[in-house]
């Protein structure tokens, strides 16, 4: 339903959980996952890769927790840090006819090796996501999610940083990443950490495109969780060197940082960025970049409309490519591991990257 949810859901599926039951009021959503295909990664040939998921509404949640106190009691006790989890009493019986699906995709992967003897072991990898959300059998028309700026532009802007990128090598080697199943669960992302083509410990960092802006070059550059580690200096002095400057995500409320591929490696303990244009765009008027930003998150995100307009305007698409090519060569040519900053947010991550540095 949200990553939030999903993020629970994965962590009851891996504690054997046979199912999930999902309390929420929003009338809409339980109208999209109720005709929307859920997937996951196969954990082996006969375990489901996702739970079975049941979504009620607020009423009937009251029903089902009412053995073990009302809704809100339960939410309020949940929010503190020394909540444990409550067994409703009863059991709860689902008949259903599931039908399951297995398919195989695949990411694209791609290396620039690099010139240090020492170096060429260490790696950079720079990742964009190839998938869309496919077709929409529902609707009348054009039925086709293409995806142009979500994320065929990313991929587009991958390209032109490996050719930039093995037009000149770099000390460490970059490993170019083309994920799949991204809009579906970060699905080809959590599939490469399970399987790296090359050790996690030797990573030092994720560089990850989506969405490439099309609307002309802007004074700033947005970095998705600004201040989680030490790569965000990368980024302020690439920006400098374009004389812009990096500013804080205008959309904390959405949650963007673990809605994109460079999560999956994170919660591996891997530094990530993800970066983007900003909103002051240069011959525009102050609003005009968040009104269309908004526009576009309202009417074209994840919609079939995510088409190749003729009116686009490329500069800003190319300057950002090039800032973030800037950030691979600084971070391929330095001879230091990035680091997560020393915040409550990061804690889960670096613990997870001294594990991954004395575990390799």
């Amino acid at each position: 339903v949200n990553v939030s949810t999903s993020l629970k859901a994965e962590a009851a599926l891996d504690r054997g959980a046979a199912g999930i039951v999902v309390v929420t009021s929003d009338l809409v959503v339980r109208a999209n996952q109720a005709v929307r295909p859920v997937t996951g990664l196969a954990r082996d040939a006969t375990s489901p890769a996702v739970a079975t998921t049941l979504l009620v509404g607020p009423e009937s949640g009251a029903r089902l927790v009412a053995p073990a106190g009302t809704l809100d009691a339960l939410r309020a006790a949940a929010r503190s840090k020394a909540f444990s989890p409550v067994a409703v009493p009863g059991r709860l019986s689902i008949h259903y006819a599931p039908l399951a699906t297995r398919f195989t995709t695949y990411n694209v992967v791609g290396i620039v090796p690099g010139t240090d003897p020492k170096g060429r072991d260490e790696y950079v990898i720079v990742s964009a996501h190839h998938d869309h959300l496919g077709r929409d059998t529902t609707l009348k028309g054009d039925q086709i999610f293409n995806g142009a700026l979500d994320n065929a532009g990313g991929i587009a802007q991958l390209l032109e940083m490996a050719r930039s990128a093995a037009a000149a090598p770099a000390r460490r080697s970059v490993l170019f990443v083309a994920t799949a199943v991204e809009e579906l669960g970060l699905l080809g992302a959590e599939w490469y950490v399970r399987h790296p083509v090359v050790p996690l410990a030797k990573t030092a960092g994720v560089i990850n495109l989506d969405f490439m802006t099309p609307w002309g070059r802007t004074r700033d550059v947005i970095s998705i969780g600004d201040g989680m580690s030490t790569l965000d200096t990368l980024v302020r002095d690439a920006a400098a060197a374009q004389s812009r400057v990096m500013t804080r995500d205008p959309y904390p409320e959405q949650n963007f940082y673990v809605r994109s591929d460079h999560y999956a490696f994170a919660k591996a303990g891997i530094p990530g960025l993800f970066v983007g244009s900003g909103m002051d765009y240069i011959g525009k008027p102050a609003a005009w970049g968040k009104q269309r930003t908004d526009a576009y998150l309202a009417r074209e995100y994840h919609r079939v409309n995510d088409d190749v307009r003729a009116d686009w305007d490329l500069s800003g698409a190319v300057e950002d490519a090039a800032l973030l090519a800037d950030v691979v060569r600084r971070l391929a040519n330095d001879t230091n591991w990035p680091a997560w900053s020393d915040r409550t947010s990061t804690a889960a991550y670096r613990r997870a990257l001294k594990r991954l540095r004395e575990n390799p």
